[in-house]
């Protein structure tokens, strides 16, 4: 077992020790990349953690637990959902952007339920138990669903990194949940009046999210490699269609992101929010406008709709939106009333002449 660091221009991987690296002679920098090396069966085995030195310490301590628990004797099923959180957490905070509302479904809830149960233990039946126990402390289906979900995904992975031979709720029903209404559009005012009530921490992203149009989860993994300035252009990742596309930036936005950049490295997220934190903060501010449910998918909604209603051409609405089929686009552009009664007007004013 050791804790080693990699050199940045040779790539070889060194004693925790070293000042310098052995082959190249050249110091280490301060954030090195850090990697885990063990055995396992015999097999040596690797693992690249990254530049923080806590989360490789942590891997490399719930590595060492592991192969305690199993020189002991115990099987891999008697390891209970207590003792392998840590590592899932450490898996969590590398791959998740908001790895502290998993924590606090963790602590909170599930491990009070769960933790002391060997995992191979865990039942389908024993999620039910504790469906009917959250109902009855007046936690509503779409939170229950959330928590059963992350249940899940950490037995999932506890069977991909041969804790479990198979994961034992698989196919689970969730709770039904109610819908809250189709996507909406906000006007101009409505969306001004929604800034003066939510919390100056994330008025530039929901700026950044009506100007661009840009899913949540592309807008909080953007770097700020990902912008450039000169030409004006913003790649978005595309993470649910599976490519990149680029989006013009508006001038305000423009002066936004300058004024937000402030010496950050390209490497740097420009918008280091909690997913969680920020749908919560939106939903309040809403109540408070008076403009009532909104979703964060509703910004989307409204790039789009004060696009098409300003006479953009779908095609190029679809290409700033990232869609791939103008069908998709479609679907979020309505006609209005009024739209559609001067249309009708311009049909009578031909005809009559």
């Amino acid at each position: 077992m050791a804790l080693k660091k990699e050199c940045p221009i040779c790539h070889g991987r060194f004693s925790r020790k070293n000042r310098n690296c052995p082959r190249c002679k050249k110091p280490f920098p301060q954030n090195p990349v850090w990697w885990v090396e063990w055995k396992e069966a015999g097999k040596k085995k690797c693992k690249r953690i990254g530049p923080d030195r806590k989360v490789a310490e942590l891997f490399e301590l719930e590595i060492r637990r592991k192969k305690a628990l199993w020189k002991a004797g115990l099987q891999k099923e008697t390891i209970t959902l207590r003792d392998f959180w840590p590592r899932y957490y450490i898996w969590a905070k590398q791959h998740n952007r908001s790895p502290e509302t998993k924590l606090c479904r963790w602590k909170v809830h599930l491990e009070p339920f769960f933790g002391d149960i060997p995992m191979g233990e865990i039942s389908k039946r024993l999620v039910e138990d504790y469906k009917l126990k959250r109902l009855q402390e007046g936690a509503s289906n779409s939170t229950i669903n959330k928590e059963i979900r992350l249940l899940h995904h950490i037995l999932e992975m506890a069977t991909e990194w041969e804790y479990l031979d198979r994961n034992p709720i698989t196919r689970i029903r969730g709770l039904p949940e109610e819908r809250k209404g189709k996507g909406r559009a906000l006007s101009p005012q409505e969306f001004q009046k929604l800034l003066r009530y939510l919390s100056p921490t994330y008025v530039d992203l929901a700026c950044f999210l009506a100007y661009t149009g840009a899913r949540l989860g592309d807008a909080l993994s953007l770097r700020w490699r990902d912008i450039d300035f000169e030409k004006g252009l913003i790649v978005i990742a595309g993470e649910k269609i599976g490519e990149s596309y680029l989006v013009p930036m508006s001038e305000s936005l423009k002066i936004m992101l300058c004024n937000r950049k402030n010496g950050a490295q390209p490497e740097d997220r420009v918008f280091q929010h909690s997913d969680s934190n920020f749908r919560r903060a939106l939903q309040k501010a809403a109540r408070q406008a008076g403009i009532g449910h909104l979703r964060i998918h509703d910004l989307r909604h409204t790039f789009i709709t004060w696009l098409a209603s300003n006479g953009i051409a779908p095609q190029i609405v679809a290409a700033l939106a990232g869609h791939k089929d103008m069908k998709t686009t479609e679907r979020y552009i309505h006609l209005s009333l009024d739209d559609m009664k001067k249309a009708i007007s311009v049909l009578s004013t031909l005809l009559e002449n």
